[in-house]
């Protein structure tokens, strides 16, 4: 994912020599593995890494034009419907990775907790 004006000049996988790649840290599927399966595994030497500590920072940026970043599908559908952030290329990458929603059992938990835990519920359903 990308600002318009940049995805604009991205026309391969090879292209993106040069750019700065943007990763959220904890995630164990990224660039290498993108790149690898776009068969442009020998530029990642060629580009500028940037780690921010979480997606939506790393989206955020990726949408002022400061870097290209990989997308969960499920952060990135309002960017992209916005028209903040494009997706240069159609390679999407299948991974095992997961988020969980926990808490700790027993006792009753405040109004707003409980209101948040089934609203994400929800979302997840």
């Amino acid at each position: 994912m990308c600002a318009p004006a940049i995805a604009r000049a991205l026309a391969s996988p090879g292209d993106l020599a040069g750019h700065t790649l943007l990763h959220a840290v904890g995630f164990e599927t990224g660039w290498p593995q993108w790149l690898g399966a776009a068969g442009a595994a020998d530029i990642l030497e060629r580009t500028t890494a940037l780690l921010a500590d979480t997606t939506a920072t790393v989206l955020e940026l990726a949408a002022h034009g400061s870097g290209i970043a990989m997308g969960r599908s499920g952060f990135i559908d309002a960017l992209l419907t916005e028209g903040r952030l494009q997706a240069p290329f159609d390679l999407c990458l299948d991974t095992d990775e997961a988020f969980f929603l926990v808490r700790l059992p027993g006792g009753e938990a405040r109004t707003d907790a409980a209101a948040f835990w089934d609203w994400m519920a929800g979302q997840a359903a």
